[in-house]
């Protein structure tokens, strides 16, 4: 369990470096950056806000 959580933790910061998403926002668009939700989107953005959101 906790290995799991570090992991969405660790992809999820790694993502918004990258493709500039992440925010409170679910866009589901990667690259929007601010209110775009990362690759699965949803409340935290990222895939840590598409595994708890």
């Amino acid at each position: 369990m906790y290995l799991l959580l570090i992991f969405a933790l660790t992809f999820s910061l790694s993502e918004q470096w990258l493709m500039g998403g992440g925010g409170a926002g679910g866009g589901g668009m990667p690259g929007l950056g601010g209110n775009g939700g990362g690759l699965l989107g949803g409340g935290g953005g990222g895939l840590l806000g598409g595994m708890l959101g």
